[in-house]
């Protein structure tokens, strides 16, 4: 009777720990599937986080100290990228309330644009802006493009939720290992 007790015990604790065991990996694959889920997203945000940061560095140059047209070209490379990041970001975003506003217009361009987009077509319009013969007017347009950056991040932030995956993976790590983020044990 003794040894059908210890057989029922350690049935039940090896089921506990394989319990536990599938949790972890349940929670270790959901974390992967959401990654994958967003990779593609996240290489997007990055092209355009860079696009960022050459246009806002490119209005403080000064039209008239670099060499014929390239300003007036090098502006038209980044409106085209802008573009460009606009189209592919439908396919992230894609507009809303598609059956009640735009019926005329092709599938992709009816309803309204989600905020993620506005502001890239936001900072589109002040490079289309940008002074190519004088640097008047610029540094505002500079304004603009750093807010819809702003945004831009904010809302890209807000979907990637950089903290709730951070929080993940160090529970999970910590979990596995025992021993957190610090080199720390986390064991008695």
């Amino acid at each position: 009777m003794l040894v059908a007790l210890l057989s029922i015990i350690s049935a039940a604790i090896f089921a506990w720990i394989n319990y536990q065991r599938e949790r972890l990996n349940q929670r270790i694959h959901y974390v992967n599937l959401r990654q994958q889920h967003f990779l593609a997203l996240r290489v997007w945000s990055d092209q355009i986080s860079d696009l960022f940061s050459e246009v806002i560095h490119f209005c403080e140059l000064d039209p008239e100290k670099c060499p014929s047209g390239s300003f007036f070209e090098r502006r038209n490379k980044y409106r085209i990228a802008l573009s460009s990041m606009i189209d592919r970001g439908r396919w992230f975003f894609p507009n809303l309330n598609t059956e009640s506003h735009g019926q005329g217009k092709e599938l992709a361009f009816r309803g309204y644009r989600q905020d993620v987009l506005n502001s890239l077509v936001d900072a589109y319009n002040s490079v289309t802006d940008i002074n190519y013969v004088t640097r008047c007017r610029n540094d505002d347009l500079k304004k603009r493009i750093v807010t819809a950056k702003k945004r831009f991040v904010s809302e890209i932030q807000s979907i990637l939720d950089p903290v709730q995956l951070d929080q993940e993976f160090i529970d999970i790590t910590t979990h596995v290992t025992g021993v957190d983020r610090q080199g720390k044990s986390n064991k008695g």
